[in-house]
């Protein structure tokens, strides 16, 4: 039988715990307060402020193809996630959505 030091077993349970806090509050609860924060209307710009940088690519497609067709951008990963849609570079629509 291996005995594991008090401080490293500690560091361990701590490591983990702060592990399942970080990724189940980032989960749906999380996502369901910044998909609420967004409103129609709103830019590109003030989306980025709530969620985070879009992808250049998605930055490219809402100023200039927003104007002509709706555009939709994903923010998320995994089993959650909110897909907000623009429309002449501004919030036409938004999703929640969860797996």
């Amino acid at each position: 039988m291996t005995l594991v030091p008090r401080t490293t077993a500690r560091s361990c349970v701590f490591a983990l715990c702060t592990t399942v806090t970080l990724v189940v509050g980032c989960g749906p609860p999380a996502a369901k307060v910044k998909y609420e924060q967004i409103q129609k209307g709103m830019s590109l710009d003030a989306v980025e402020s709530i969620l985070g940088p879009a992808s250049e690519e998605n930055k490219r497609r809402v100023s200039t193809i927003s104007a002509f067709q709706p555009v939709d951008v994903v923010w998320g990963e995994g089993n959650y996630g909110l897909v907000i849609i623009f429309k002449n570079e501004k919030v036409a629509e938004k999703r929640l959505y969860t797996q």
